[in-house]
Order: structure tokens, then sequence, then C-alpha cells
């Protein structure tokens, strides 16, 4: 009986070791990028992700909780301005905030997310002039407590949280496409002086 107590214990010390060994070795960030082309201006679609009363547009949860409830303060479009919102058919509490801007070329946002769990991710789009349109980047990064670490790709979250921002790109693309679309196209200033 000795035996297989000494046995279960050095299996169960093991396997702590091993497990203590895995937690502390999982890397401690997530960063997640993901990239669309739209057949849209730098400017226009600048204009789509940093005026945040155009965020319900083409926020990945639009379709999820399109009753979800939000509230603007602050410069809309500037460093400052905050995006709040509470979830009604889903649970989710946070907010989103403007920290840093270049004009029609980068849009960083700082987030808290208090419900369903809290956490504080960083999200930074970044704009670039393409061939038929603009490149937007959006770069994902939040850390991950002990043991989330660990467990991150066990629950699959890389990929939630690609999936999740890949439907918000989608949904960007073709909000601003639509908008491209409705808008003439400005005469180059040679053509209007011959008209």
């Amino acid at each position: 009986m000795k035996t297989f107590f000494l046995y279960a214990g050095l299996l169960l010390g093991g396997a702590g070791l091993a497990l203590a060994g895995l937690v502390a070795g999982a890397p401690r960030q997530l960063r997640v990028v993901s990239a669309v082309v739209v057949r849209a201006p730098r400017s226009l679609v600048y204009d789509q992700v940093r005026y945040f009363r155009q965020y319900p547009r083409w926020s990945p949860w639009r379709d999820t909780d399109p009753r979800q409830r939000f509230a603007l303060r602050g410069p809309d479009g500037a460093v400052g301005a905050r995006f709040s919102w509470v979830g009604v058919a889903e649970p989710g509490r946070g907010y989103q905030q403007i920290v840093a801007l270049t004009p029609a070329r980068r849009v960083a946002i700082a987030c808290r997310i208090e419900q369903p769990f809290r956490s504080a991710p960083t999200v930074e789009y970044a704009f670039e002039a393409v061939p038929g349109g603009t490149r937007v980047t959006q770069r994902f990064e939040t850390a991950l407590p002990v043991p989330l670490n660990a467990l991150a790709p066990l629950l699959g979250l890389r990929g939630n949280i690609r999936q999740v921002n890949e439907r918000g790109l989608a949904n960007l693309r073709r909000h601003c496409e639509q908008l491209a679309a409705a808008r003439p196209l400005p005469v180059a200033p040679a053509l209007a002086a011959a008209r």
C-alpha cells in the first residue's frame, strides 16, 4: 500500500510540475493580426473607423446583438473619444477609447471589457493605399493572465478572436464600399476647367 501511495504521489507531483512548466512557458500576450482590402479611398475608410458614431454600422456584434446599447463621450473622431456598450442579446459591457491617431494612416484604441470577463486589449488599425483601394490591417493584442495563458490554445481563443475581428473587417469593407459607390467620383481640376 505504501508503494501505491509513493507512486501515486510521484505521478501527481510529476503532473503538477509538468502543468506548472506548461503555464510558466506559455505566452502571456495574445496577438491577432487580420487584414482586408477595401475598394474605397483611404480617407473614407479611416473616417469610418475613427468616428465611433460609425462603429455600429460595421461592428462585428451588429448581427449577433443588433439591439446592443451604446453611448459616445468626448470629441468623436479625436484622441479621447470613448464608445461604451452594453449587450442586450449577449452579455457584455465595456468601452473603447481612441488613444492615438495619425491622419488617414492609423487609429489606436484601448479597450476595457468588464463583462462577460475582464480584459484590456488594444486594437490598432493601419490604413495603406494600395491599387484598387485601401488595405486595412487590424492588430489586436491582450495580456493573458495565468492560467488562461496555458488554456488559450485549448479554448481556441486565438481562433475565436480572429473570427470576430475578420467579421468586423468584412462588415467594414461592405459598409465602406457601399459608401464609395454612392459618392460621385471627383473630377480632376484639368477636366473641370475643360468643361
